[in-house]
């Protein structure tokens, strides 16, 4: 392999390992579920509700601990060293763990994702900036710079060109971000006579076995990390189309991983990028280019946009936040898009002048302006 290639194998032993490390982390998992359900422990977490809504989630994590490391053992017996198509992944992962960073963001995170308040969501994202970091910092000393997600091959599928209305309203943005759902166009393109649109939707699926779906989990860790994911690569090959291309003026919008696509492939990519708008969104660590204005619609009671950690001051031109309504058997409703329209609502009514600034910069309100939209399927292959 050639230095200019930059990647560390890891051998088998390397999976076994961190298979075993999540077993073991699924246990201690299930032995906190378990004390939490006993009634002298209800004072452990006295101000996040019921306890055994907690110890529902600690068992949940534990089963998907549990999930992963079958999997992951599963891949260390089936490819040989230089055959797993994850090994550079699980590298990153096994050389990283830090259990007394990332354990603080973890019980902060039960706390945020079981019980999500503005409260709850601002303390986790003031523990993943320390998480972050640490987990960037080692990156960088292990020398796995860059990450290749997989030796797969990408492929972008477009369906057919249908007329659109050219988006108006900050809720006419948010309802044309893909939906999630299996086998079905993860990103829209929308072209006006002098503006591209370009829709990424979010996380599809929360497998790491790299499968068909590469909006997984495995790309949203690998994204978060600062790196390039399967689910980017297929958003770059889209935005060289000539619908993106030849446009004057770009704008991105992005929910949950799409947002951090988003951020990524303005920092490296399109120069003709105007504008992205996050939705629910964590802040990748990327430096985005001077005179691209970024709008974030985030849910304070959403605990994904934390994920990214603070963001560093000035990196958002205009933040536009509220507390979502959800229903109490949902802790991730926040999160969901129908969620973020309500929101998007509220954004539209607003009086703030910043945000009609916004607004107008924004949007094509010329009634006779063509709009052409265009749906893309992103895949993942051996």
């Amino acid at each position: 392999m050639s230095d200019g290639d930059a990647v560390i194998d890891v051998s088998t032993e390397h999976l076994h390992m961190l298979a075993s490390g999540l077993d073991n982390w699924a246990l201690h998992l299930d032995n906190c579920a378990s004390r939490l359900r006993s009634a002298h422990e209800s004072h452990v977490l006295p101000t996040v509700g019921p306890q055994h809504r907690i110890a529902q989630v600690l068992a949940r994590l534990a089963r998907m601990a549990r999930n992963d490391a079958q999997t992951i053992a599963h891949l260390a017996q089936r490819y040989e060293f230089n055959e797993s198509h994850g090994q550079n992944f699980w590298q990153v992962v096994a050389t990283t763990w830090n259990p007394a960073v990332v354990g603080t963001s973890l019980m902060a995170g039960l706390v945020a994702f079981a019980h999500p308040t503005a409260r709850s969501v601002s303390f986790f994202r003031q523990t993943m900036t320390q998480a972050t970091e640490q987990f960037s910092r080692s990156i960088v000393a292990t020398g796995v710079r860059p990450i290749r997600q997989s030796a797969h091959h990408i492929s972008t599928n477009p369906g057919s060109d249908e007329p659109c209305r050219p988006p108006a309203s900050m809720v006419d943005l948010i309802s044309r971000i893909p939906a999630v759902a299996a086998d079905k166009p993860q990103v829209r393109v929308e072209r006006t006579s002098t503006t591209a649109f370009v829709y990424i939707g979010g996380t599809v699926t929360s497998a790491l076995n790299g499968g068909k779906e590469p909006w997984d989990m495995t790309s949203n860790l690998v994204a978060i990390a600062g790196q390039q994911s399967d689910s980017e690569v297929g958003v770059r090959k889209i935005m060289q189309s000539p619908a993106v291309t030849s446009a004057d003026n770009v704008v991105v919008v992005g929910h949950s991983q799409g947002g951090l696509i988003a951020q990524r492939v303005t920092a490296l990519g399109n120069p003709n990028v105007s504008d992205v708008v996050l939705v629910g969104a964590p802040t990748a660590r990327v430096e985005m280019p001077a005179g691209v204005r970024i709008v974030a619609i985030e849910n304070t009671n959403d605990p994904v946009p934390a994920l990214g950690g603070q963001t560093p001051p000035g990196k958002v031109d205009v933040t536009f936040r509220r507390d979502a309504p959800v229903t109490s058997n949902d802790s991730l409703g926040a999160h969901h898009l129908s969620s973020y329209r309500s929101t998007a609502h509220a954004f539209d009514a607003s009086t703030s002048p910043l945000l009609r600034a916004t607004e107008r910069q924004l949007f094509v309100r010329r009634e006779s302006e063509v709009c052409v939209a265009t749906d893309w399927r992103v895949d993942r292959s051996s």
